[in-house]
């Protein structure tokens, strides 16, 4: 069994968040959301949190 004390790698966790404004956004649209917000997290340097928000339409964005 591995001990958690053992651990020797760096960990870098991103996170995006996308927010509810309204009852109007669909929970797809909603993860597409945190998903771009994820990757802008990851590509400013990782170890970060980054928030969802573009105003314009999701499908004017592309997905990595």
């Amino acid at each position: 069994m591995i001990s958690l004390s053992n651990l020797r790698r760096p960990l870098t966790p991103s996170m995006g968040i996308s927010v509810v404004h309204g009852t109007d956004i669909e929970a797809e649209m909603l993860i597409q959301q945190a998903y771009l917000a994820l990757y802008e997290a990851k590509r400013t340097g990782r170890n970060r949190i980054c928030v969802f928000e573009d105003k314009r339409s999701i499908n004017e964005k592309t997905v990595p």
